[in-house]
């Protein structure tokens, strides 16, 4: 037991001529109501070096480790928020510029739409290649837009999405973009 330790601390001092620190833990009825003691036995000698006595100093450090404890938490707290603080910065910079190129990518492709003329193979095939573009430029605006509300932390309610679907839509794109070395499997 603690009690045991502590006697035996007592002793071992009082035959030796060093100093002994030590940190005890004293267990309560609970978990909670355990107690902290830093302890120190010094051993007094006369002039002569005969043995006057032992002084021993048992201080509870209870408090101060809980103190330290809840100041670290607070510590580690604070760097968290400072990390997510910064990570949404840079999710909110990096979806404006996001959003600015898509809203080209629309407006260019609204503007071929206007312009295509008569509807032979060739027109129907661009039409429909521009209006995947729209598709792919839209959905990737509501992303944009999820990482705004995430950088503001906004409570942003998006729709309910099947990645699979998304994958297989957007599959030649990727395909492509990953090059030959990538196998896409949805």
């Amino acid at each position: 037991s603690t009690l045991r330790e502590i006697a035996q601390l007592d002793q071992a001092a009082w035959q030796s001529r060093e100093s002994i620190d030590r940190h005890i833990l004293l267990h309560g009825a609970s978990p909670d109501k355990q107690q902290a003691l830093d302890c120190s036995w010094v051993p007094l000698f006369d002039d002569s070096g005969d043995r006057l006595g032992l002084v021993t100093t048992l201080r509870d450090v209870t408090e101060a480790i809980e103190e330290q404890r809840i100041r670290l938490h607070l510590q580690e707290t604070d760097q968290r928020d400072r990390r997510m603080d910064a990570l949404g910065r840079l999710a909110e910079g990096v979806s404006h510029e996001f959003e600015n190129l898509l809203t080209a990518v629309l407006g260019y492709s609204d503007i071929c739409l206007s312009r295509l003329g008569a509807e032979d193979e060739n027109t129907l095939k661009v039409k429909d290649s521009l209006e995947k573009i729209q598709a792919a430029a839209s959905k990737a605006s509501e992303l944009s837009r999820s990482l705004l509300a995430f950088s503001a932390r906004k409570h942003w309610k998006g729709d309910s999405c099947n990645p699979a679907e998304i994958l297989r839509e957007f599959a030649p794109s990727l395909s492509h973009l990953a090059g030959s070395q990538v196998t896409l499997e949805t």
